[in-house]
């Protein structure tokens, strides 16, 4: 009876096992402006690598998405960038950011929890923050985004395919291991 109830009340959960998209986008420069006349990585041509997942059966598409560094007040941060597009009314989502160093190494891993009433096919911008040290800013290349979780209107809750985005990391020579779920402290 008591796993009755919990099916009721928690809705069910779907598993995707579609295949997964990615798309590679060009991030910006690793430069980050300090507001003070300097700049992080100033004499760097390098640019950072943002690389978007999406998994066609997830009611959460994302697009453009990566983090950016800023400085402001005196502090470093991680900033999310880009935006989501619901393929259904939803009322929470978790976006993840695998972060990777200037060598392929994986740095920490961002999660954003967003709780409120979407509708299908409205476009919306992210709008994730957390600190950064100076040398996190200085040392970072890569992003890796996708969504981990969505829960729709209706209860209906859905989950990434932790193995299809790991041999995708693996195809692109990327830290896999232990990288996809969020590291401590590391959640908005």
């Amino acid at each position: 009876m008591r796993s009755l109830f919990l099916l009721v009340f928690f809705g069910f959960v779907l598993t995707s096992n579609s295949e997964i998209i990615s798309t590679n986008l060009d991030g910006g420069p690793v430069t980050t402006s300090t507001g003070i006349g300097g700049k992080v990585n100033a004499k760097s041509s390098l640019h950072r690598a943002w690389i978007v997942i999406n998994d066609p059966g997830c009611p959460i598409q994302i697009s453009g998405t990566g983090i950016q560094t800023r400085y402001e007040a005196g502090n470093f941060n991680f900033v999310a960038a880009g935006s989501f597009n619901p393929s259904a009314d939803t009322a929470a989502f978790e976006i993840r950011y695998v972060l990777y160093d200037l060598f392929g190494n994986h740095m920490i891993t961002l999660s954003d929890t967003e709780v409120a009433d979407w509708k299908s096919g409205k476009t919306t911008a992210l709008n994730g923050l957390w600190p950064a040290s100076h040398d996190d800013v200085m040392g970072l290349l890569t992003v890796v985004t996708f969504v981990g979780r969505a829960r729709s209107q209706d209860g209906k809750i859905w989950r990434c395919d932790p193995d299809a985005i790991k041999q995708r990391l693996a195809e692109i020579n990327l830290q896999n291991d232990s990288v996809l779920n969020p590291s401590p402290a590391a959640k908005q």
